[in-house]
């Protein structure tokens, strides 16, 4: 009887995480994947600061969601290539940005705009 109660509750448990995904760091949730690719070629070019990034971005079309700006963006390609703009790492380090990105490139529009 213990065990059918401890299944049901992480049944449960799963079933309300599924529902209702956390918010990540960087402000987004995970919605659907456009499409799935485990091979990825990945540039990354690095920026001075985050004004550059930013101007360079809005220069490129880069759609932005964040009242603050842009910390960070990337182009892909129909030929599964990938670009990540960054801020360089060692001016202003932005690791959920850096993932968020990449996770476009492994899985294209996968969010809609900011929680």
């Amino acid at each position: 009887m213990r065990r059918h109660r401890l299944a049901a509750g992480l049944l449960a448990l799963a079933a309300l995480v599924g529902c209702n995904p956390p918010t990540a760091k960087d402000g987004y949730r995970f919605e659907r994947a456009e499409w799935s690719s485990s091979q990825l070629r990945v540039t990354l070019v690095l920026h001075p600061s985050i004004e550059d990034l930013d101007r360079e971005g809005r220069r490129a079309g880069a759609i932005v969601q964040r009242d603050e700006g842009i910390a960070a963006w990337s182009l892909i390609d129909a030929h599964g290539n990938c670009t990540i703009h960054i801020v360089d790492p060692t001016r202003l380090y932005l690791p959920e940005f850096i993932g968020h990105e990449l996770a476009h490139c492994a899985f294209g529009r996968f969010h809609g705009a900011r929680s």
